[in-house]
């Protein structure tokens, strides 16, 4: 995974995780049978993340609109980020002031 380096806003829920609104999607190295090799997706802060096909098999819904999440208790970028449409992400999370921001994997 590559990505370019901005900050992510911050959520709370029942857990802190980082996550910003993706703005759009264009998926690459088409396979066949609705398989690709992976996928840039665009931030809606400028950022851009490019994610395997391993990852779009675990986050078959991506779509813009919805939420690039990083969960705050992550080690790898690749295990610990997923895809949220916009309806529960926004329905389960709280947005955090900047002031009480923890280092994102993406900054």
């Amino acid at each position: 995974m590559t990505y370019t380096k901005k900050p992510m806003e911050l959520y709370k829920c029942h857990k802190e995780v980082r996550a910003q609104r993706i703005v759009r999607v264009r998926k690459v190295g088409c396979l066949g049978h609705g398989k690709w090799t992976g996928a840039d997706i665009f931030l809606d802060n400028g950022a851009c993340v490019l994610v395997d096909t391993a990852w779009l098999e675990r986050n078959p819904k991506l779509a813009g609109g919805g939420f690039f999440v990083e969960y705050l208790n992550s080690h790898t970028i690749e295990e610990h980020t997923a895809y949220s449409p916009a309806l529960p992400f926004l329905n389960g999370y709280e947005k955090v002031e900047p002031s009480s921001w923890v280092p994102s994997l993406l900054a």
